[in-house]
């Protein structure tokens, strides 16, 4: 049986999808992509599970389940990517630094999100990582896991016509350099000095790549902008609903952190001095 706090979630999920789906439509370029994004995150989560068996879903307590991953995490990966790629549009984001953008997108969900899953059941982690019991190498595999498909939907762009072949060929692409690059990981970042100068270093790269790009400010659709919220304010509810936020008050601080991150980018602003750098160079 579905306990609430798992079928709560899956209708947020929902909610978020239909929230793309509605801004999506009736491009069939964001459709494909969207529609392609579910199978895609469905797939890489079973591939990982069953590739490094690290951690794992109470697939019994989920409504939704194909094998070892419950459907909601696809819903849930697709409307993520889906905004992040939609928001690097509106923010005029060039193609080639896209995934970058969509990369650090989705990371700053996963940031406030992944420490309170753990510890609302939605899944576990063996053994538990540095990071509020989650490993760093999550937050690698978020990272590639968004750029790595962006990356290849804009780079077949003019190759590959057909906006589903295309979504296709990315997500197959995307798989295979993820699992390239979570093995990379696993062999050459043994330690976790060794983790966080990787993960900062890259994380550090895309934000510099970003930042120097030649940016606009065009606030972003509400449908959009209404995924991150959902998952912030679902997130957010469960650490004080749950009373989390008594034994880890921190997490409360880095999920409203998050949170501005996010209204930041869908009021269409950003920190002053970025904005300035930005137009500076455009004039």
């Amino acid at each position: 049986m579905v306990r609430p706090l798992f079928a709560l979630n899956l209708l947020m999920s929902l909610t978020a999808l239909a929230a793309a789906f509605v801004d999506a439509y009736p491009s069939r370029d964001r459709l494909a992509f969207l529609a392609l994004a579910v199978p895609y995150g469905v797939a890489l989560e079973q591939l990982v599970i069953l590739r490094f068996a690290r951690y794992r879903y109470p697939v019994d307590d989920f409504l939704l389940t194909v094998a070892d991953v419950p459907l909601v995490i696809g819903f849930g990966w697709a409307a993520i990517l889906y905004a992040g790629y939609r928001t690097a549009e509106r923010l005029d984001v060039s193609p080639a630094r896209r995934p970058f953008f969509v990369g650090l997108f989705a990371l700053h969900v996963d940031v406030a999100i992944d420490a309170v899953a753990i510890r609302a059941g939605f899944w576990s982690w063996t053994p538990p990582g540095v990071w509020f019991g989650v490993p760093l190498g999550n937050f690698l595999g978020w990272f590639l896991v968004a750029a790595l498909f962006t990356a290849a939907w804009v780079g077949l762009r003019d190759r590959i016509r057909r906006p589903a072949v295309r979504a296709s060929v990315s997500a197959v692409a995307a798989l295979a350099g993820l699992i390239a690059g979570l093995q990379l990981w696993t062999w050459g970042a043994t330690t976790t000095p060794r983790r966080v100068a990787v993960l900062g270093g890259l994380l550090a790269l895309s934000g510099v790549v970003v930042a120097t790009d030649d940016l606009s400010f065009r606030p972003i659709p509400r449908l959009v902008g209404s995924v991150p919220v959902l998952y912030h304010g679902f997130y957010l509810a469960l650490l004080f609903g749950l009373g989390i936020f008594r034994t880890e008050p921190v997490l409360v601080a880095v999920s409203l952190a998050m949170l501005g991150v996010t209204a930041a980018l869908h009021a269409g602003r950003l920190p002053s001095s970025l904005v300035t750098r930005t137009r500076s160079r455009s004039d």
